[in-house]
Protein backbone atom coordinates (compact mmCIF):
# COMPACT_ATOMS: atom_id res chain seq x y z
CA UNK A 1 0.00 0.00 0.00
CA UNK A 2 2.95 2.33 0.60
CA UNK A 3 4.01 1.98 -3.01
CA UNK A 4 0.46 2.42 -4.31
CA UNK A 5 0.08 5.71 -2.47
CA UNK A 6 3.44 6.82 -3.83
CA UNK A 7 2.67 5.90 -7.42
CA UNK A 8 -0.35 8.20 -7.49
CA UNK A 9 2.31 10.84 -8.23
CA UNK A 10 2.64 9.38 -11.67
CA UNK A 11 -0.66 10.88 -12.72
CA UNK A 12 1.60 13.64 -14.08
CA UNK A 13 2.36 11.30 -16.99
CA UNK A 14 -1.21 11.93 -18.16
CA UNK A 15 0.07 14.54 -20.61
CA UNK A 16 2.49 11.96 -21.95
CA UNK A 17 -0.37 9.71 -23.05
CA UNK A 18 -0.49 11.69 -26.27
CA UNK A 19 2.89 10.17 -27.14
CA UNK A 20 3.23 7.11 -29.41
CA UNK A 21 2.75 3.72 -27.78
CA UNK A 22 5.82 2.32 -26.09
CA UNK A 23 6.88 -0.24 -23.50
CA UNK A 24 7.57 2.61 -21.08
CA UNK A 25 4.06 3.94 -21.52
CA UNK A 26 2.65 0.50 -20.73
CA UNK A 27 4.81 0.30 -17.60
CA UNK A 28 3.86 3.86 -16.61
CA UNK A 29 0.18 2.90 -16.87
CA UNK A 30 0.79 0.03 -14.45
CA UNK A 31 2.15 2.54 -11.94
CA UNK A 32 -0.82 4.80 -12.63
CA UNK A 33 -3.13 2.10 -11.26
CA UNK A 34 -1.54 2.54 -7.84
CA UNK A 35 -2.86 6.02 -7.07
CA UNK A 36 -6.60 5.43 -6.76
CA UNK A 37 -6.07 1.80 -5.80
CA UNK A 38 -4.03 2.96 -2.79
CA UNK A 39 -6.66 5.55 -1.83
CA UNK A 40 -9.46 2.98 -1.99
CA UNK A 41 -7.44 0.47 0.07
CA UNK A 42 -6.67 3.11 2.67
CA UNK A 43 -10.36 3.94 2.94
CA UNK A 44 -11.32 0.27 3.18
CA UNK A 45 -8.85 -0.35 6.01
CA UNK A 46 -9.98 2.83 7.77
CA UNK A 47 -13.61 1.70 7.50
CA UNK A 48 -12.69 -1.67 9.03
CA UNK A 49 -11.48 0.06 12.19
CA UNK A 50 -14.08 2.86 12.25
CA UNK A 51 -17.02 0.46 12.17
CA UNK A 52 -16.43 -0.83 15.70
CA UNK A 53 -14.98 2.33 17.23
CA UNK A 54 -16.65 5.18 19.05
CA UNK A 55 -16.46 8.62 17.53
CA UNK A 56 -13.58 10.73 18.81
CA UNK A 57 -13.11 14.29 17.65
CA UNK A 58 -9.39 13.73 18.31
CA UNK A 59 -9.33 11.70 15.07
CA UNK A 60 -10.35 14.77 13.08
CA UNK A 61 -7.89 16.95 15.00
CA UNK A 62 -5.13 14.41 14.38
CA UNK A 63 -5.78 14.46 10.63
CA UNK A 64 -5.78 18.26 10.67
CA UNK A 65 -2.47 18.33 12.59
CA UNK A 66 -0.87 15.94 10.13
CA UNK A 67 -2.04 17.98 7.18
CA UNK A 68 -1.21 21.34 8.76
CA UNK A 69 2.32 20.16 9.56
CA UNK A 70 3.10 19.34 5.94
CA UNK A 71 1.30 22.41 4.62
CA UNK A 72 3.18 24.74 6.95
CA UNK A 73 6.53 22.98 6.39
CA UNK A 74 6.34 23.23 2.61
CA UNK A 75 4.90 26.74 2.78
CA UNK A 76 7.97 27.86 4.74
CA UNK A 77 10.26 26.03 2.33
CA UNK A 78 8.46 27.70 -0.55
CA UNK A 79 9.11 31.16 0.89
CA UNK A 80 12.83 30.34 0.86
CA UNK A 81 13.22 28.29 -2.33
CA UNK A 82 10.34 29.82 -4.36
CA UNK A 83 8.85 26.65 -5.81
CA UNK A 84 5.75 28.59 -6.87
CA UNK A 85 4.04 31.96 -6.45
CA UNK A 86 1.96 32.25 -3.28
CA UNK A 87 -1.26 34.17 -2.72
CA UNK A 88 -3.64 34.79 0.17
CA UNK A 89 -5.59 31.69 -0.82
CA UNK A 90 -2.50 29.54 -0.28
CA UNK A 91 -2.11 30.87 3.26
CA UNK A 92 -5.75 30.09 4.05
CA UNK A 93 -5.27 26.63 2.58
CA UNK A 94 -2.40 25.94 4.97
CA UNK A 95 -4.52 26.88 8.01
CA UNK A 96 -7.76 25.33 6.74
CA UNK A 97 -6.55 22.42 4.58
CA UNK A 98 -9.75 20.41 4.96
CA UNK A 99 -12.15 23.20 4.00
CA UNK A 100 -10.00 24.29 1.05
CA UNK A 101 -9.38 20.68 -0.04
CA UNK A 102 -5.59 21.04 -0.02
CA UNK A 103 -5.60 17.25 -0.34
CA UNK A 104 -8.74 15.71 -1.82
CA UNK A 105 -8.32 12.50 0.17
CA UNK A 106 -8.00 14.29 3.50
CA UNK A 107 -11.20 16.25 2.91
CA UNK A 108 -13.11 13.09 1.98
CA UNK A 109 -11.60 11.10 4.85
CA UNK A 110 -12.64 13.67 7.45
CA UNK A 111 -16.17 13.62 6.02
CA UNK A 112 -16.25 9.84 6.51
CA UNK A 113 -15.00 10.15 10.10
CA UNK A 114 -17.79 12.63 10.87
CA UNK A 115 -20.39 10.45 9.17
CA UNK A 116 -19.14 7.17 10.65
CA UNK A 117 -21.39 7.14 13.78
CA UNK A 118 -24.48 7.48 11.59
CA UNK A 119 -23.28 4.98 8.98
CA UNK A 120 -22.45 2.50 11.75
CA UNK A 121 -25.91 2.92 13.20
CA UNK A 122 -27.43 2.14 9.80
CA UNK A 123 -25.13 -0.88 9.33
CA UNK A 124 -26.32 -2.32 12.64
CA UNK A 125 -29.98 -1.79 11.78
CA UNK A 126 -30.08 -3.25 8.26
CA UNK A 127 -30.96 -6.85 7.68
CA UNK A 128 -28.92 -8.70 5.05
CA UNK A 129 -31.46 -8.27 2.24
CA UNK A 130 -31.76 -4.52 2.85
CA UNK A 131 -27.99 -4.24 3.05
CA UNK A 132 -27.53 -5.94 -0.34
CA UNK A 133 -30.08 -3.59 -1.88
CA UNK A 134 -28.30 -0.56 -0.44
CA UNK A 135 -24.93 -1.64 -1.88
CA UNK A 136 -26.59 -2.38 -5.23
CA UNK A 137 -28.13 1.11 -5.32
CA UNK A 138 -24.80 2.74 -4.44
CA UNK A 139 -23.07 0.73 -7.17
CA UNK A 140 -25.63 1.99 -9.69
CA UNK A 141 -25.17 5.58 -8.54
CA UNK A 142 -21.40 5.64 -8.10
CA UNK A 143 -19.79 2.91 -10.17
CA UNK A 144 -21.72 1.44 -13.09
CA UNK A 145 -22.21 4.62 -15.19
CA UNK A 146 -18.53 5.56 -14.82
CA UNK A 147 -17.48 2.01 -15.71
CA UNK A 148 -19.63 1.29 -18.74
CA UNK A 149 -20.68 4.65 -20.19
CA UNK A 150 -17.92 6.99 -21.44
CA UNK A 151 -18.20 10.49 -19.96
CA UNK A 152 -21.31 9.50 -17.98
CA UNK A 153 -20.87 10.71 -14.41
CA UNK A 154 -24.37 11.41 -13.09
CA UNK A 155 -23.45 11.29 -9.40
CA UNK A 156 -19.72 11.84 -9.66
CA UNK A 157 -18.26 14.51 -7.42
CA UNK A 158 -14.63 15.52 -7.04
CA UNK A 159 -14.68 14.99 -3.28
CA UNK A 160 -15.22 11.22 -3.79
CA UNK A 161 -17.21 11.08 -0.53
CA UNK A 162 -19.97 8.96 -2.08
CA UNK A 163 -17.34 6.49 -3.33
CA UNK A 164 -15.92 6.20 0.19
CA UNK A 165 -19.41 5.69 1.63
CA UNK A 166 -19.84 2.78 -0.81
CA UNK A 167 -16.50 1.26 0.23
CA UNK A 168 -17.43 1.74 3.91
CA UNK A 169 -20.69 -0.16 3.46
CA UNK A 170 -18.98 -2.98 1.54
CA UNK A 171 -16.46 -3.45 4.36
CA UNK A 172 -19.33 -3.32 6.86
CA UNK A 173 -21.09 -6.04 4.86
CA UNK A 174 -17.94 -8.16 5.10
CA UNK A 175 -17.49 -7.47 8.80
CA UNK A 176 -21.05 -8.53 9.58
CA UNK A 177 -20.26 -11.94 8.10
CA UNK A 178 -22.62 -11.61 5.13
CA UNK A 179 -19.91 -12.53 2.61
CA UNK A 180 -19.65 -16.30 2.29
CA UNK A 181 -16.25 -17.75 1.37
CA UNK A 182 -14.64 -14.32 1.76
CA UNK A 183 -11.15 -15.67 1.06
CA UNK A 184 -12.18 -17.12 -2.27
CA UNK A 185 -14.18 -14.00 -3.16
CA UNK A 186 -11.24 -11.74 -2.32
CA UNK A 187 -8.94 -13.72 -4.62
CA UNK A 188 -11.56 -13.57 -7.37
CA UNK A 189 -11.90 -9.81 -6.95
CA UNK A 190 -8.12 -9.40 -7.11
CA UNK A 191 -7.80 -11.48 -10.29
CA UNK A 192 -10.75 -9.88 -12.07
CA UNK A 193 -9.98 -6.32 -10.94
CA UNK A 194 -6.29 -6.27 -11.83
CA UNK A 195 -6.75 -8.30 -15.04
CA UNK A 196 -9.39 -5.83 -16.19
CA UNK A 197 -7.21 -2.82 -15.38
CA UNK A 198 -4.00 -4.20 -16.89
CA UNK A 199 -5.24 -5.94 -20.01
CA UNK A 200 -7.74 -3.24 -20.96
CA UNK A 201 -4.98 -0.65 -20.78
CA UNK A 202 -2.65 -2.83 -22.85
CA UNK A 203 -5.35 -3.55 -25.45
CA UNK A 204 -6.22 0.16 -25.86
CA UNK A 205 -2.54 1.13 -26.25
CA UNK A 206 -2.00 -1.59 -28.86
CA UNK A 207 -5.18 -0.57 -30.69
CA UNK A 208 -4.05 3.06 -30.74
CA UNK A 209 -0.62 2.02 -32.02
CA UNK A 210 -2.16 -0.16 -34.75
CA UNK A 211 -4.45 2.65 -35.90
CA UNK A 212 -1.73 5.26 -35.33
CA UNK A 213 -4.20 7.27 -33.25
CA UNK A 214 -2.85 8.93 -30.10
CA UNK A 215 -6.37 9.92 -29.01
CA UNK A 216 -7.22 6.26 -28.50
CA UNK A 217 -4.05 5.78 -26.44
CA UNK A 218 -5.21 8.64 -24.21
CA UNK A 219 -8.10 6.43 -23.09
CA UNK A 220 -5.79 3.64 -21.92
CA UNK A 221 -6.38 4.79 -18.32
CA UNK A 222 -10.16 4.94 -18.72
CA UNK A 223 -10.86 2.40 -15.96
CA UNK A 224 -8.15 3.65 -13.61
CA UNK A 225 -10.32 6.13 -11.71
CA UNK A 226 -11.34 5.36 -8.15
CA UNK A 227 -15.03 4.91 -8.97
CA UNK A 228 -14.55 2.26 -11.68
CA UNK A 229 -15.78 -1.25 -10.92
CA UNK A 230 -12.41 -3.00 -11.49
CA UNK A 231 -10.59 -0.49 -9.26
CA UNK A 232 -13.09 -1.03 -6.43
CA UNK A 233 -12.95 -4.80 -6.89
CA UNK A 234 -9.14 -4.81 -6.75
CA UNK A 235 -9.01 -2.65 -3.61
CA UNK A 236 -11.77 -4.54 -1.77
CA UNK A 237 -10.22 -7.87 -2.79
CA UNK A 238 -6.76 -6.98 -1.49
CA UNK A 239 -8.15 -5.49 1.74
CA UNK A 240 -10.30 -8.52 2.57
CA UNK A 241 -7.46 -10.88 1.63
CA UNK A 242 -5.14 -9.10 4.08
CA UNK A 243 -7.78 -9.05 6.80
CA UNK A 244 -8.46 -12.76 6.29
CA UNK A 245 -4.79 -13.63 6.66
CA UNK A 246 -4.41 -15.48 9.97
CA UNK A 247 -1.13 -13.78 10.86
CA UNK A 248 -2.44 -10.28 10.40
CA UNK A 249 -1.76 -7.72 13.11
CA UNK A 250 -4.10 -4.76 13.60
CA UNK A 251 -1.19 -2.83 15.05
CA UNK A 252 0.91 -3.55 11.96
CA UNK A 253 -1.93 -2.57 9.60
CA UNK A 254 -2.44 0.67 11.53
CA UNK A 255 1.29 1.45 11.35
CA UNK A 256 1.31 0.88 7.60
CA UNK A 257 -1.72 3.15 7.20
CA UNK A 258 -0.07 5.94 9.20
CA UNK A 259 3.13 5.63 7.18
CA UNK A 260 1.17 5.72 3.92
CA UNK A 261 -0.59 8.88 5.08
CA UNK A 262 2.75 10.63 5.64
CA UNK A 263 3.93 9.59 2.19
CA UNK A 264 0.73 10.91 0.62
CA UNK A 265 0.92 14.27 2.41
CA UNK A 266 4.60 14.62 1.51
CA UNK A 267 4.58 13.95 -2.21
CA UNK A 268 1.20 15.49 -3.05
CA UNK A 269 1.73 18.87 -1.40
CA UNK A 270 0.74 21.51 -3.94
CA UNK A 271 3.60 23.87 -3.02
CA UNK A 272 6.22 21.40 -4.26
CA UNK A 273 4.22 19.03 -6.46
CA UNK A 274 5.05 20.56 -9.83
CA UNK A 275 8.68 21.20 -8.86
CA UNK A 276 9.09 17.69 -7.46
CA UNK A 277 7.71 15.90 -10.53
CA UNK A 278 8.92 18.22 -13.29
CA UNK A 279 12.26 19.57 -12.01
CA UNK A 280 13.64 17.29 -9.29
CA UNK A 281 12.26 14.16 -10.96
CA UNK A 282 11.24 15.02 -14.56
CA UNK A 283 8.93 12.06 -15.10
CA UNK A 284 7.79 13.09 -18.60
CA UNK A 285 11.39 13.33 -19.78
CA UNK A 286 12.37 10.06 -18.10
CA UNK A 287 9.44 8.35 -19.79
CA UNK A 288 11.39 8.43 -23.08
CA UNK A 289 14.48 6.80 -21.57
CA UNK A 290 15.22 3.10 -21.96
CA UNK A 291 15.96 2.79 -18.26
CA UNK A 292 12.67 4.41 -17.24
CA UNK A 293 11.52 1.43 -15.10
CA UNK A 294 14.77 1.52 -13.11
CA UNK A 295 14.62 5.31 -12.69
CA UNK A 296 11.00 4.90 -11.63
CA UNK A 297 11.79 2.38 -8.91
CA UNK A 298 14.77 4.39 -7.60
CA UNK A 299 12.69 7.57 -7.42
CA UNK A 300 9.98 5.65 -5.61
CA UNK A 301 12.41 4.28 -3.03
CA UNK A 302 13.93 7.73 -2.48
CA UNK A 303 10.59 9.52 -2.05
CA UNK A 304 9.28 6.68 0.08
CA UNK A 305 12.32 6.81 2.42
CA UNK A 306 12.38 10.60 2.68
CA UNK A 307 8.67 10.78 3.45
CA UNK A 308 8.94 8.13 6.17
CA UNK A 309 11.90 9.95 7.71
CA UNK A 310 9.96 13.22 7.82
CA UNK A 311 7.00 11.30 9.25
CA UNK A 312 9.17 10.03 12.11
CA UNK A 313 10.37 13.59 12.80
CA UNK A 314 6.76 14.78 12.79
CA UNK A 315 5.76 12.14 15.35
CA UNK A 316 8.58 13.15 17.68
CA UNK A 317 7.78 16.85 17.33
CA UNK A 318 4.11 16.20 18.09
CA UNK A 319 5.00 14.13 21.17
CA UNK A 320 7.16 16.92 22.55
CA UNK A 321 4.48 19.55 21.95
CA UNK A 322 1.61 17.44 23.31
CA UNK A 323 3.53 16.46 26.43
CA UNK A 324 4.13 20.10 27.30
CA UNK A 325 1.07 21.90 26.00
CA UNK A 326 -2.43 20.96 27.09
CA UNK A 327 -5.39 23.33 27.11
CA UNK A 328 -8.14 22.36 29.54
CA UNK A 329 -10.80 24.21 27.58
CA UNK A 330 -10.00 22.23 24.42
CA UNK A 331 -9.96 18.97 26.36
CA UNK A 332 -13.41 19.70 27.78
CA UNK A 333 -14.72 20.68 24.34
CA UNK A 334 -13.45 17.43 22.86
CA UNK A 335 -15.27 15.44 25.56
CA UNK A 336 -18.55 17.28 24.91
CA UNK A 337 -18.35 16.73 21.15
CA UNK A 338 -17.54 13.04 21.62
CA UNK A 339 -20.54 12.66 23.93
CA UNK A 340 -22.83 14.23 21.32
CA UNK A 341 -21.72 11.84 18.56
CA UNK A 342 -21.71 8.82 20.84
CA UNK A 343 -25.05 9.56 22.50
CA UNK A 344 -26.86 6.29 23.15
CA UNK A 345 -30.31 7.74 22.93
CA UNK A 346 -33.38 5.96 21.62
CA UNK A 347 -32.69 3.89 18.57
CA UNK A 348 -28.92 4.13 18.63
CA UNK A 349 -27.05 0.87 18.23
CA UNK A 350 -23.38 0.87 19.07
Amino acid sequence: MYVCNYTSSFRIIWGALEQPASINLIIANLFYIGGKFGANCFMAISAYFLIDSKFKVQKVISVWKHTFFYGLTFFLLNTILHFKAVGVGDILEVVFPISYKAYWYVTAYVAIILLSPFINNLINRLIEKQYKYLIFVLLILVTLPVTFLPKAKPYYDESHVLLFVLIYFIIGFYKKGYIKNSKGLSIGFIIIGFSWLIFSSLAIILLGAFLENSTIIHYSTFWMNGESLPMIMAAIGVTIFVLEHPSRSNKYINSCAKGSFDIYLFHMNHFVYEWLWSVAFPIKMLLSKKLFPIYDILIGVLVFSLALFIGILRCNIFKIIESNVRVQFIDNLEIKINNIFNNKGDGYNE
